[in-house]
């Protein structure tokens, strides 16, 4: 066996590595992110729905333990995994590299490359990539809805209707849901 050839199954082995790392990383993001969105806008709806009353020192406590909670998400668990994703991702690309899928006519005949030129970037700064991106912003999503919802349960942002500049038939809809 030729030494090209080895180094060649070399690479291949390792790309496949690689991409199965990607997939886990994907997966357990996605997944992560849509049990922490479930529990989010569940909770949401349960305060929203509920008549309980929050007073402000309450909405205070749990905003910041919300925050807290974001914040250790963000910086524990998701950067981990994005460290850990763009990492595999750029050993991907330069594997691809070397097995040719960016070269013009390597694997295509004429100037046409196998793989776009983009994805040469990828897990690099200036990659076009999103995801991981796309699940804090949706997560976020989740706790400010969060926060409305008990935001709107909290004793000090209840104003009386009567007092609320609002006109007649808006007053009398939200009188109509809150009788609910």
């Amino acid at each position: 066996m030729s030494e090209q050839k080895i180094k060649k199954d070399i690479l291949l082995k390792a790309i496949d590595e690689r991409y199965k790392s990607i997939h886990i990383i994907r997966e357990r993001v996605q997944t992560v992110s849509i049990w922490i969105l479930g529990f989010l806008i569940s909770g949401s709806a349960w305060i929203y729905q509920s008549e309980i009353n929050f007073y402000p020192v309450e909405f205070l406590a749990i905003f910041f333990a919300i925050i807290c909670i974001w914040i250790s998400l963000w910086r524990f668990y998701f950067r981990d995994l994005e460290l850990g994703f763009n990492s595999q991702r750029k050993v991907a690309a330069k594997i691809e590299k070397l097995l040719g899928f960016y070269s013009e006519g390597y694997f295509l005949e004429g100037n046409e490359v196998l793989y776009p030129k983009d994805w040469e970037s990828s897990g690099k700064r200036n990659g076009k990539g999103n995801f991981i991106r796309n699940n804090y912003i949706l997560i976020a999503v989740g706790f400010a809805l969060l926060v409305v919802s008990i935001l709107t349960h909290t004793s000090c942002c209840n104003a009386k209707i009567d007092n609320m500049p609002l006109s007649k038939s808006t007053k009398s809809i939200i009188i109509l849901n809150s009788e609910k």
